[in-house]
């Protein structure tokens, strides 16, 4: 089934109302962009506004929660007899069609507008987890899921696992008894098997192997991040999340706005700051997610 049609109240300024209509089987993005056209605005200017559904208990936030872009609004059982409410009186360049603007002043706001947007990015997006089987190689997985731009291959594990081992055969100097916990080659035959967990020894080795800085965010530790090789300054860094037990890879899902298409990305420069702000995001998202699973194991 199709799904409800949905009716939407968006709130211009005082006694300035615009409605409009969407299939329930849409995305929260494809609402984004029908506001955006219906009202000429950018999807830069929407990405931070609140969705709030006026249901038979009365009006309570919808969105966001613990939701993204991509979710489908018929995930929340929306029914057409409901309405959602967006107030944009905050952001609004709203033009009445019946008031008589001043034409060289809408010009100038116009192009001022079109400027700030093409200096902002494009994109919209968020960090998502890759869910890999929990096999004991879950961290040799991970590692090459976002080492090759997102390409899931699960007999990854064996290759690496060799190249680490070859590795720590190779240099008995600086990977002794006392390191490894064990003797150097009963350490390399240990990590060769499939069903052998890779921890600090192992990140140590591939980040420099594949010059790359691996963040490690930890989200049993308040989304603590450790940093393996950000000592060697390499250009680019990945995401893993890690809950003590389970390794994840992280990537970047974004609509671009320009190219009007959906990018994914797993690398990125070590000097881009605002992926550390969705990393903050997506640790809330895992926390939040764990606390409702151990409340429904209670009931």
């Amino acid at each position: 089934m199709a799904g409800p049609l949905l009716r939407i109240l968006i709130r211009l300024k005082q006694n300035k109302y615009h409605r409009i209509q969407i299939a329930a089987r849409y995305r929260i993005l494809d609402l984004i962009k029908q506001i955006a056209d219906d009202l000429h605005l950018t999807i830069h200017q929407l990405l931070h506004i609140s969705i709030y559904r006026n249901g038979p208990n009365g009006c309570s936030l919808l969105y966001p929660l613990n939701n993204t872009h991509f979710d489908v609004l018929d995930k929340y059982g929306l029914t057409s007899d409901e309405e959602l409410h967006i107030d944009l009186s905050d952001i609004i360049i709203y033009q009445d069609e019946e008031e008589d603007d001043d034409d060289e002043n809408l010009s100038l706001t116009t192009n001022k507008e079109s400027s700030t947007t093409n200096k902002n990015v494009s994109t919209i997006g968020q960090l998502i987890k890759y869910s890999v089987p929990s096999d004991n190689s879950c961290l040799f997985t991970s590692i090459d899921f976002v080492l090759n731009n997102g390409k899931l291959n699960l007999s990854s594990n064996k290759y690496l696992r060799n190249l680490v081992a070859t590795k720590i055969e190779s240099d008995e100097i600086t990977y002794t008894d006392a390191i490894l916990g064990r003797t150097n080659v009963d350490y390399c035959k240990w990590i060769r098997r499939d069903d052998s967990w890779g921890g600090g020894i192992e990140l140590a080795i591939l980040t420099q192997e594949y010059e790359i800085e691996i963040c490690v965010i930890n989200t049993e530790s308040g989304g603590r991040i450790d940093h393996f090789g950000e000592d060697k300054h390499f250009p680019y860094r990945v995401f893993l999340l890690y809950d003590n037990l389970h390794y994840d890879p992280v990537y970047l899902v974004t609509y671009d706005i320009i190219e009007q298409k959906e990018l994914s990305q797993t690398k990125f420069h070590r000097n881009n700051e605002n992926i550390l702000s969705l990393v903050k995001d997506l640790v809330n998202i895992e926390q939040s997610t764990k606390s409702e699973k151990c409340m429904n194991s209670k009931i």
